[in-house]
């Protein structure tokens, strides 16, 4: 599609590539984006000023697009969406595995308000897809976008029907506003025991270590940093 696509409407261009090795590239520009800051500081060169122009072909990504993303591979894509300041990013979760042990563990607690639903393998399924959505969605309003979860086709094609739309908002959230959205991602978290999530992981959110009984937080144990996902559907 993109290469039918692409040249047909002045100013569109289609970048298409692996989610690892997109991911790479702007996690690559970041880091370097402090050197070529300086750079500018003094004066600049010859070196700064072809690397500038390659910050500026990286950061001209407006729209972001991954389709049944395998499980962490949608994280790996938001994530790259967000470090590139796409001005909308669209996404069709696939496959939501990381979640659904941490939501199996339910079980064990007795008092848990749920349990009578979780004990049924195909409500902790779909509960694992709804949770890791939902949580996915705050992420994204923390990162300052405006996000809409919705169905783009009907049940009878595919289950896997869930798009993710987020479009990025002109100014920063406030700080009492950012302190609401973690305090929700927190509360869903701990409610269904979720410890580890990528894309929280990637922007640096600890989950507070959240189990199903509301425990101690920090008698759990903090899940470790992301490795790349190139597993695409």
């Amino acid at each position: 599609i993109a290469s039918t696509l692409d040249g047909m409407t002045p100013g569109l261009v289609f970048q298409t590539g692996t989610i690892e090795s997109f991911l790479a590239s702007t996690t690559t520009t970041t880091t370097k984006s402090g050197d070529d800051d300086d750079d500018d500081l003094n004066g600049g060169s010859a070196a700064s000023a072809e690397s500038t122009s390659s910050k500026q072909q990286q950061q001209q990504l407006q729209v972001l697009i991954a389709l049944h993303a395998c499980d962490t591979a949608t994280d790996d894509a938001l994530w790259s969406g967000i470090q590139s300041k796409a001005d909308i990013i669209v996404v069709a979760p696939c496959c939501h595995k990381q979640v659904r042990p941490q939501l199996d563990a339910c079980l064990l607690v007795e008092t848990h308000p749920l349990k009578d639903v979780l004990r049924h393998g195909i409500y902790r399924e779909r509960m694992a897809e709804t949770v890791t959505d939902a949580m996915r969605a705050l992420l994204l309003e923390m990162a300052h976008y405006q996000v809409q979860v919705f169905e783009f086709i009907g049940g009878e094609h595919t289950a896997k029907n869930v798009m993710i739309t987020a479009v990025r908002l002109p100014r920063r959230r406030s700080e009492a506003e950012m302190d609401d959205l973690r305090r929700r991602l927190h509360e869903l978290a701990n409610w269904h025991g979720i410890r580890s999530q990528t894309l929280a992981q990637w922007m640096k959110e600890d989950l507070m270590g959240s189990s199903c009984d509301g425990g101690d937080a920090e008698s759990q144990s903090l899940a470790t940093t992301p490795s790349l996902s190139a597993k695409v559907m």
